[in-house]
């Protein structure tokens, strides 16, 4: 019958296992996650200091566009930072855009 203990100790001197002692377990996506924080900043800073209407305009449209697909997308973003889009440009004050399909399209 062997130890069970002695098999413990004599496991913790392999190189996989001290390789691995000190290993802290990380979450994979961080930096993805930090660029996407950066690129939804970005846009939203975009929208409320827009210094032109040209600007503006664009900075809306990327909110307001209904694309998930995209991996840059406004909605997509959100749904990966498990955000709600709908909060967010209720918050920027242009949800009204949103019920209004023909101002939306004018401004484009």
């Amino acid at each position: 019958m062997i130890d069970e203990e002695v098999v413990m100790r004599e496991d913790r001197n392999t190189a996989i296992f001290v390789a691995y002692e000190d290993h802290q377990e990380t979450e994979m996506a961080v930096p993805e996650r930090e660029l996407l924080r950066a690129i939804l900043r970005s846009a939203l800073l975009d929208v409320r200091k827009a210094k032109s209407e040209e600007e503006l305009r664009k900075a809306t449209h990327y909110v307001l566009d209904g694309d998930e697909d995209y991996i840059f997308s406004f909605r997509s973003i959100c749904q990966f930072l498990n955000l709600v889009p709908e909060r967010i440009i209720e918050a920027l004050g242009i949800a009204h855009d949103l019920h209004d399909p023909q101002k939306e399209t004018k401004n484009l």
